[in-house]
């Protein structure tokens, strides 16, 4: 392996990891929530499942351009396909959140109205993903 895809490699790890953990809080706190006395309903979880499948099989894919033979322009891909589906999902939360309509109601039940700490969370990580991101895009 090259030294210049050895450094963009570790550079792309932190993506890698926050995305796993996006995709984890999506699934373990949201998707698969024990049912409640007020229970979310299927299309809330399907569209948040919808998302944490999308964001598992973008990073899957940027995984395997891991291995040999590694081309440059796979991994920018990959890194792409990732960066599209964090963006996706941040935009469905940020209208969901802001707009009145039934899965607003819903995702602010969730505790992803605008002002609350689990929203807080989310926009937290999307800052970080995009600011890997544009390291990345500088580097490449």
């Amino acid at each position: 392996m090259q030294a210049n895809l050895v450094h963009l490699l570790l550079q792309i790890y932190p993506l890698l990891r926050f995305a796993s953990v996006l995709h984890d809080k999506l699934l373990s706190q949201y998707i698969l929530k024990a049912p409640s006395e007020d229970p979310i309903p299927v299309f809330t979880i399907n569209s948040l499942f919808t998302f944490s499948n999308s964001l598992l099989v973008a990073t899957d894919d940027l995984v395997v351009t891991f291995y040999s033979p590694q081309d440059l322009e796979s991994i920018q891909e990959g890194i792409e396909l990732v960066y599209g589906v964090v963006q996706d999902l941040d935009n469905e939360l940020r209208f969901t959140a802001s707009e009145p309509d039934k899965v607003a109601q819903e995702l602010k039940r969730l505790h992803l109205g605008s002002d609350s700490k689990h929203l807080l969370w989310f926009k937290k990580c999307f800052l970080q993903i995009y600011s890997i991101y544009n390291n990345l895009s500088l580097g490449i």
